[in-house]
């Protein structure tokens, strides 16, 4: 890509003004394995592996939803 066309790209403001929503959403799906791991471990409460990744896709799925939702709104 040359210099030309990248200033271009980022003076326009489209690529700074974009929010990774995907980035966000598997970052907190991370956490939220983590942090069941953790409580697992630490305190000998038992998760259910089946039932926490129905909740994280769920969530995930919405959080994807509602993202792309808010994107389309601010561009259309």
């Amino acid at each position: 890509m040359s210099e030309h066309s990248l200033n271009e790209h980022t003076a326009s403001g489209t690529e700074s003004a974009r929010f990774p929503i995907g980035t966000l959403v598997f970052g907190l799906i991370l956490v939220v394995v983590a942090a069941a791991v953790l409580l697992s471990l630490l305190t000998g409460f038992q998760v259910n592996g089946g039932l926490l990744a129905i909740g994280v896709l769920v969530f995930a799925g919405l959080a994807m939803v509602i993202g792309g939702i808010a994107a389309s709104r601010r561009h259309g």
